[in-house]
């Protein structure tokens, strides 16, 4: 029988089997390689646009709120507006009452009769006086009832001072004009 040596020609087929190998492992990582220094670029790549998103919306979200600011500052100017308007025309509306009520109380007064003080306290009218005897008191009351500014006129404290002479304090709800 014959004798042949196949050992060489297993181990040159085994080296070529393992260079086959090795070249395929080495195209297999030069492939993954390949594909994530890609994907690398590509996330760096969204990565400063998002960036570049996040400062033009940090910028925006700036510019809005300083937005956001000045409007209020705004609103705030024009409430405090109103305010002062309102206030103003409630100033000029007592001016114009008391302009009318006060020719009322020239017209009740009397000789006899003197007014110590009149206190406007918000919807309120406090008149206090003397006079001599008790009727030029009643007429001034009885005057001051036909105010169209004043309702409910009371007589609050009546008493007398000295001989013949009379203290007196009225009260009366504090009515706007008609306008």
């Amino acid at each position: 029988m014959l004798q042949v040596n196949f050992l060489p020609w297993r181990e040159q087929r085994q080296k070529r089997a393992i260079r086959h190998f090795l070249l395929l492992t080495l195209c297999y990582c030069a492939a993954v390689l390949l594909v994530l220094i890609i994907r690398y670029i590509s996330i760096i790549q969204q990565n400063q646009y998002l960036a570049e998103q996040l400062a033009l919306n940090g910028a925006v979200n700036s510019n809005l709120l300083q937005q956001i600011s000045q409007r209020k500052q705004l609103q705030q100017q024009t409430s405090e507006q109103e305010k002062a308007l309102s206030h103003i025309a409630a100033m000029k509306r007592l001016m114009v009452n008391r302009q009318i009520l006060f020719p009322y109380i020239e017209r009740a007064l009397s000789n006899s009769l003197w007014l110590k003080m009149i206190v406007f306290r918000q919807d309120k009218l406090v008149i206090e006086g003397q006079g001599y005897g008790y009727q030029p008191i009643v007429d001034f009351y009885q005057q001051m009832e036909q105010s169209p500014l004043i309702s409910h006129l009371e007589l609050d404290k009546f008493s007398a001072a000295q001989s013949g002479l009379y203290s007196f304090s009225l009260s009366a709800d504090w009515r706007e004009a008609a306008r």
